[in-house]
């Protein structure tokens, strides 16, 4: 009697019975091997085999059979267990003894020197499941990389029932096999002796390393063969890719016996390809061949098994050699299966199954198989057959509940379970879930909680087992339904994390016709004049000088070197409404618009701070970012160093920079408290002159009445924003540098020069589509691209700096100076006052006054003629010309600065060469 014969004959039921044990609902015992409380060992009828899933027994890791369990039971050798099944089959030495004799022989060679069908059977059974354990226990993997780019779901295929093997080529190592296994494995092929004339050590060269393995299975299950598909992405001609046991027999995949229509695929990764979509799979079965040369004569038989087939398609690859075995195989099964008909799918060209899988959507398949082409038809085709693949399906009765984010359900016919808490969305190596779960119709039972992390083998299999046994459902339900779970959670946290994400706007792209309307308005002659008066047009109330000067200023983030700006002003003065009417003109992708920041947030900016404006509605409310404000602006970038932990647990420092340059627009009445800020902004106080209240109160009434229209507003500021878009980065020198001087009377001169200097060229920066580039030095080298100031941008500076200097000259804030030029108009010269009168008359409060009295006592422009505290005391002024002196000294230096610079640039200053100006000996003009 052969040893395959024995564990045919003699199942494992038998054999439990013997030794007096009984499997219980679950088809579970308690481990005869070790202490075991609790039932762990599970009884495969199915295979004849047992296993323990207690970590504590010694045969933890291998499936036993029959001979293997009598051999540990009595602990006996393996000789003795084959003699001792034979006894439980009926047969003894004294009845049959030659019988018995014969098989002692048969068992003793066996100890010695396995034989083929033992070794193949044991030692494939055994590499395998250590296979399979590697597969699984290796998260990051070269095998799970490699199904993962092919598109391949591993855990929807697992809960499918697909088994998955890794070789890591390191079976053999540390004494994992023994003697005999390492004889058996080389016998089978697994391994390949290499040094076989060194006697110090012992190398192998092992089959199929590194490669993805595929189990190979008779109709009983048991492992016959191996595939192994590689990892590896060489295309090298040694390099091979399919691996296929010596002698290997057997089907990966077996087609249910009520099959009626039969995919065959040219491959194993093909068939997992198609295997996974459900909606094909719930109206075909399949059977992956093994490439063009190898449909076997166990596909045929498992063929011919099928009983109801009524098609066969052949859904191979889109070469040559598959149109060549479509055609050779249709034949061969048409002459084998009359009756049935038999299909090809029409693959496109040098695509296959897995291709069409990673470059298009699941409906290809749908549509190629609705547009299959019949190849032997004994019949013509019934509606049912040219239904399309996917007809509409009724609804599945498992449904995942997403309304309450906190209470989700999941429902099927058998059991409802509720996840409380809902899901974690970051984290996408863990889903942990706290479960309630009881059976449907059942409002007596008691429901099963349990917390688990879905990604746990063992804590999913502990919670089916407690659901079988607490619910009295099959484990095997339970398994599947936990897994269907699974994945609509898994879908449903994509989604939301889908939802979650920032959605970013597109940038604005001009058509045609607005490229060119911003062209001509860039080339315009009155291009100052035109934008002052749409500024005005877009909403902006009076405040021209400031609006024009806040509107040049903003222009400067597409410089290496930007300018900033602050608008001062008291409570409800407009400072926020110029700042925001500004702010529309700007393209949106441009701005950056904040009420508070905190302390860390410019810091994560990373590279959107670049050729951006920053609108800081009040300073008040960025306090905390101060100095990081200061550095910014001096700078251009800001950079700090703070400690990271990697994914690793290892702590490392790691530098945070936000690059600019970026335009700092602020906000504030306090300048004072802000000077810092204020020493590095061109600064612009708002007019709250009663002129300047009267045109804010009739637009307001103007609007009110519907004669301002939002949309042409709307349409001035798009093209305001469409000309912007025009303006491109070149550098702009300005060669009367040298002839430009501040007045002495100036504060902070170092840092006034250069916002005035950069005014200038911020100015000629607007006005590029009317210089002409720079593209060679004097001596005729190539250059980068520059345009030059001219006088007409110094003037226009000027004018719109004027007062920014003014007030840069002034030892006064500007709401003192005000004030005090009031105070000069209401006083006549040599006249004294008292506050009291003028803060009537002012209509101001009283610590307005006397913050603006003190402040004018401390400079000495006022000063105490007579009084006292209690009756009060009189003032008087003591210069009333110093501040038309100040100015008319300002004006007359510009004057002179202008003029020397005229005499410079007029024709007849210019007989010189050319490159004496630093002019250029290649001119073009800007398109």
């Amino acid at each position: 009697m052969e040893i395959s014969e024995i564990k045919t004959s003699l199942t494992i039921t038998r054999v439990l019975a013997h030794y007096n044990h009984q499997a219980d609902k679950n088809h579970r015992i308690n481990c005869p091997f070790h202490p075991d409380k609790t039932p762990s060992m599970q009884v495969y009828e199915k295979t004849n085999t047992v296993y323990c899933f207690s970590s504590n027994c010694k045969t933890h890791g291998k499936s036993l059979d029959v001979i293997d369990f009598i051999m540990h039971k009595e602990e006996i050798t393996k000789h003795a267990a084959i003699l001792k099944a034979v006894e439980m089959l009926g047969g003894t030495p004294a009845i049959n003894k030659q019988r018995n004799q014969d098989f002692a022989s048969e068992a003793k060679q066996t100890q010695t020197l396995p034989s083929e069908a033992l070794a193949k059977e044991e030692i494939l059974s055994k590499i395998f499941n250590y296979f399979r354990n590697g597969f699984i226990m290796r998260k990051e993997s070269k095998a799970r990389n490699y199904l993962e780019s092919r598109n391949l779901n591993i855990i929807k295929l697992q809960n499918l029932g697909i088994v998955f093997g890794y070789n890591s080529a390191q079976f053999h190592h540390r004494g994992k096999l023994n003697a005999e296994d390492t004889k058996a494995a080389i016998n089978a092929g697994l391994m390949k002796l290499r040094n076989q004339g060194n006697t110090e050590f012992t190398t192998y060269s092992i089959w199929a390393a590194n490669c993805v393995i595929f189990p190979l299975t008779d109709k009983k299950g048991n492992i016959t063969g191996l595939y192994g598909r590689s990892t590896s992405q060489s295309n090298a001609p040694k390099a091979g890719k399919h691996f296929y046991l010596k002698s290997s027999k057997g089907l990966f995949y077996s087609p249910k016996q009520d099959t009626k229509k039969l995919i065959i695929t040219e491959s194993i990764i093909d068939f997992l390809s198609i295997y996974q979509i459900d909606e094909i799979r719930k109206q075909y079965d399949f059977l992956p061949i093994y490439g063009t040369n190898r449909l076997t004569e166990e596909h045929l038989n498992a063929i011919r098994e099928l009983k109801n087939l009524q098609e066969i398609v052949f859904f191979l690859d889109g070469d040559k050699a598959g149109t060549e075995a479509i055609k050779k195989y249709s034949e061969e099964l048409n002459q084998l299966l009359p009756k049935t008909q038999i299909s090809q799918v029409q693959t496109p060209k040098d695509e296959d199954i897995n291709s069409l899988l990673q470059g298009h959507s699941e409906e290809i398949f749908t549509h190629l198989l609705d547009n299959r082409k019949f190849l032997f038809s004994s019949r013509k085709l019934s509606g049912e057959n040219k239904k399309p693949v996917n007809p509409v399906q009724t609804k599945d009765a498992a449904q995942l509940n997403t309304k309450n984010q906190e209470l989700l359900t999941y429902t099927t016919t058998e059991l409802k379970i509720t996840i409380l808490g809902g899901i974690r969305i970051s984290g996408l190596d863990r889903l942990k879930v706290t479960l309630k779960v009881i059976k449907q119709g059942d409002q007596n039972q008691i429901p099963v909680r349990y917390s688990l992390d879905l990604y746990h083998a063992k804590q999913v299999e502990q919670l089916t087992e407690t659901i079988a046994q607490q619910l009295e459902i099959s484990s095997s339900k339970a398994m599947k339904i936990i897994s269907k779970m699974t994945t609509e959670l898994e879908i449903y946290r994509q989604k939301r994390m889908e939802a979650l994400k920032p959605k970013t706007a597109e940038n604005y792209k001009m058509s045609d016709e607005e490229t060119h309307a911003a062209v001509r308005y860039l080339k315009s002659k009155k291009l100052l004049t035109n934008t002052k008066n749409d500024i005005a047009t877009s909403g902006i109330i009076g405040e021209q000088s400031n609006a024009m000067t806040g509107f040049v200023v903003n222009l400067s983030r597409k410089r290496s070197k930007p300018l900033h700006v602050m608008y001062l002003g008291s409570s409800g003065s407009g400072k926020t409404h110029l700042q925001e009417g500004l702010a529309q003109l700007i393209p949106k992708e441009d701005r950056i618009e904040a009420t508070g920041l905190s302390d860390q947030s410019l810091y994560y900016e990373g590279l959107k701070l670049k050729g951006k404006i920053l609108f800081i509605e009040d300073l008040d409310g960025a306090e905390n970012v101060m100095y990081i404000i200061r550095e910014l602006q001096s700078k251009g970038r800001i950079t700090k160093r703070v400690a990271w932990r990697d994914n690793k647990g290892n702590t490392k420092t790691v530098e945070v920079v936000a690059e600019g340059p970026v335009v700092i627009s602020s906000c504030t009445t306090k300048e004072k408290l802000y000077e810092d800020n204020a020493n590095r902004c061109i600064l612009l106080y708002i007019d709250q002159s009663r002129e300047q209240d009267k045109k804010v109160m009739d637009y307001m009434k103007s609007k009110s009445t519907g004669k301002i229209i939002e949309s042409e507003q709307e349409a001035i500021r798009k093209k305001m924003q469409n000309l912007q878009r025009m303006l491109k980065p070149i550098k702009v020198y300005n060669p009367f540098a040298n002839l430009i001087e501040l007045p002495p009377e100036v504060f902070k001169p170092r840092r006034s020069l250069p916002l005035l200097l950069g005014f200038i060229e911020s100015l000629t920066f607007y006005h590029q589509y009317q210089r002409q580039r720079v593209y060679a030095d004097s001596n005729g080298n190539p250059i980068e691209p520059y345009i030059q100031s001219t006088v007409e941008d110094i003037e226009n500076s000027f004018a719109l700096m004027k007062e920014v200097l003014f007030s840069k000259s002034d030892e006064l804030s500007k709401a003192a100076r005000e004030f005090l030029e009031r105070l000069k108009k209401e006083v006549k010269q040599g006249d004294t006052f008292y506050t009291k009168e003028i803060r009537k008359k002012f209509r101001i409060s009283a610590s307005g006054s006397q913050r603006y009295m003190s402040e004018l006592q401390s400079y000495g422009y006022v000063k105490i003629k007579n009084g006292n505290r209690y009756r009060g005391f009189e003032y008087s002024i003591t210069d009333y010309s110093e501040y038309e002196n100040l100015r008319q000294s300002i004006e007359k230096l510009f004057e002179a600065i202008l003029l020397n610079i005229r005499k410079i640039s007029s024709p007849v200053a210019q007989s010189s060469p050319v490159p004496s100006l630093g002019y250029l000996n290649t001119k073009e003009p800007v398109v």
